[in-house]
């Protein structure tokens, strides 16, 4: 084995939360250095990149809460940010888009309204999907959360979408606006 993967597991608490560390606090380990820490840093969305490439997500279809959890595990990761997802999907439930608004803090995600009305857009578009993450803390939706949420499902009504489902996910565990 190796003793500094474990001194690094050791001081953060996890791998995740070594490859979601400031790179700064890893330099501080002996034998981390600059490129290494920036390295280790950089996996996540390397490791994020690398599942969205293996399937597109085109030929996937969600018919269940399971299915819609499943698919979001294999193609997105939990990082640092709160980061907001739209999956547009045909009346088959046949995933035809998925599309990504980076978050810029850990503690919420603006969602524009504008461009989530272009996403949805889509004369092929009859369902939608939204995920977003919660970095730091559990999964239970804030009230801007759930405003959210309202605001999305007035947005598809007036573009005659149906709002399938808007799940939270903190990196273990999900909540599922569907389902509660």
């Amino acid at each position: 084995t190796n003793p500094l993967g474990h001194e690094l597991i050791d001081k953060f608490g996890s791998l995740a939360n070594v490859l979601n560390a400031d790179p700064n606090s890893l330099e501080k380990i002996n034998g981390i250095s600059q490129n290494t820490a920036r390295f280790l840093t950089s996996l996540p969305e390397l490791f994020t990149i690398y599942k969205q490439s293996v399937s597109d997500g085109k030929n996937d279809i969600l018919q269940s809460s399971s299915d819609c959890i499943r698919y979001f595990r294999s193609k997105f990761e939990v990082g640092k940010f709160e980061d907001f997802y739209v999956i547009c999907m045909n009346g088959q439930n046949k995933v035809i888009s998925q599309n990504v608004m980076k978050g810029s803090n850990d503690v919420s995600v603006q969602v524009d309204t504008n461009l989530f009305t272009q996403i949805i857009n889509n004369k092929n578009t009859v369902k939608v999907l939204v995920f977003h993450t919660h970095p730091y803390g559990d999964c239970s939706p804030s009230i801007a959360d759930t405003e959210t949420t309202k605001t999305l499902i007035r947005l598809c009504l007036m573009l005659n979408k149906q709002l399938c489902d808007h799940i939270i996910f903190n990196g273990n565990n999900h909540f599922s606006f569907g389902a509660n």
